[in-house]
């Protein structure tokens, strides 16, 4: 079970369903942010996937990301026009999210064993 190690509190909150849910407050003050209850097994071997179809899925993902990547990276080389500045900041830092997002998918699939093409 996800523990947060930190002296945050939690009000727990219950609406249709009997869906749990939980609002982080800090100092008294709440967040907004709803917080889920959920399982997280970090230890990837053990988990109840086999390593051959999460590799699929993962490279399956990793190369829709690459193509999204490389068709904003052309976008942002070709934005023009009155709103120039603006698109080009606004497709510059999407294009970098999606840099950091393959990375992820990629460490995931070197966490199963196998290397990313």
């Amino acid at each position: 079970m996800l523990r947060l190690l930190t002296d945050y509190n939690f009000e727990k909150k219950s609406y249709e369903k009997n869906i749990e849910t939980y609002i982080l407050c800090i100092h008294g003050y709440p967040t907004g942010q709803k917080q889920y209850p959920h399982e997280i097994d970090i230890r990837v071997s053990e988990t109840e996937i086999d390593a051959a179809s999460a590799n699929t899925a993962l490279q399956s993902t990793l190369y829709e990301l690459i193509d999204l990547y490389l068709a904003v990276h052309q976008l942002h080389w070709n934005v023009r026009g009155p709103e120039f500045y603006t698109l080009h900041d606004l497709i510059g830092d999407l294009h970098e999210n999606l840099a950091g997002k393959m990375d992820m998918i990629a460490y995931r699939k070197l966490a199963f064993g196998t290397p990313s093409d």
